[in-house]
């Protein structure tokens, strides 16, 4: 693995054969959970990167979800690539695949929360107000603190010293990409998709991840599968179920290409 900087974006690179798998994480991650499924994925090139606001890139800064999008565009260029969106990190794959740069040859996602679901925690404080208002670092620490609580349940208590603290400084950037999937502002038309794309699901996904998996299944070309045993995790729990998936994708799609088969 090598380690470099690009754009204010710290990128680990997995060599190996073209085309390379672009991963983008999902809110209160990063990369370093995903080498897993990096090292399952050998023979295939792989780059994981921390978004912007997130671990080693936290003093980047982003001015919203369509920041992230032209960030993942800027790290696939022309180099023939397949990105695998986990979570959040699918909304912005999928935005990416309706205007995709040279190289994207196909986009998998993974329990990506489509906009228009309710993605909003159970907080006093509005989608709205909590854009328009200057929280400080104690609020918004506070709300992925509370996030994490409920997502992990029991687990939270088993975390590492330092995690918690580490999740609570990336509140901010947090704060503002659940507000803006809840608000819809990031474009996403799903009737625009120019690229393959393939939808996965763990078996125990809640029912707000079920409903954008079949709104994304019933999107003409989208391909699904769904991961028996998975959490909303797989990247932690299954990296090889969830890596034999893709890899299936990515020969498929990438046999296409040297075809010389459309994109879609």
């Amino acid at each position: 693995m090598a380690a470099e900087e690009l754009g204010g974006l710290a990128v680990d690179r997995f060599p190996g054969s073209l085309p390379q798998v672009v991963v983008a994480h999902g809110v209160l991650d990063r990369a370093a959970t995903f080498r897993r499924l990096a090292r399952a994925l050998a023979p295939a090139a792989v780059v994981l990167y921390d978004r912007c606001g997130y671990a080693r890139s936290r003093g980047c800064a982003a001015r919203g979800l369509a920041d992230h999008v032209e960030h993942l565009r800027a790290l696939i260029g022309t180099t023939p690539s397949m990105v695998v969106g986990h979570s959040l990190g699918g909304v912005l794959a999928l935005a990416l695949a309706t205007n995709p740069p040279p190289g994207l040859l196909a986009v998998s996602v993974y329990e990506a929360p489509l906009p228009g679901h309710g993605w909003w925690g159970p907080w006093e404080l509005t989608p709205a107000d909590a854009l328009r208002a200057q929280l400080d670092e104690e609020e918004t620490g506070r709300l992925a603190e509370d996030f994490l609580r409920r997502a992990m349940g029991a687990a939270f208590s088993t975390l590492p010293p330092g995690f918690v603290a580490d999740r609570r400084a990336e509140g901010r950037v947090f704060v503002r990409e659940l507000a803006e999937l809840a608000l819809g502002l990031l474009p996403l038309d799903l009737v625009r998709l120019a690229v393959r794309v393939q939808a996965g699901i763990g078996e125990f996904a809640d029912q707000r991840h079920r409903a954008s998996f079949a709104t994304l299944l019933a999107t003409p070309g989208v391909e699904g599968y769904c991961i028996p045993g998975a959490p909303h995790g797989v990247h932690l729990w299954r990296p090889g179920a969830w890596a034999q998936a893709l890899r299936s994708f990515l020969e498929r799609c990438s046999a296409a290409s040297a075809a010389g088969q459309p994109r879609r």
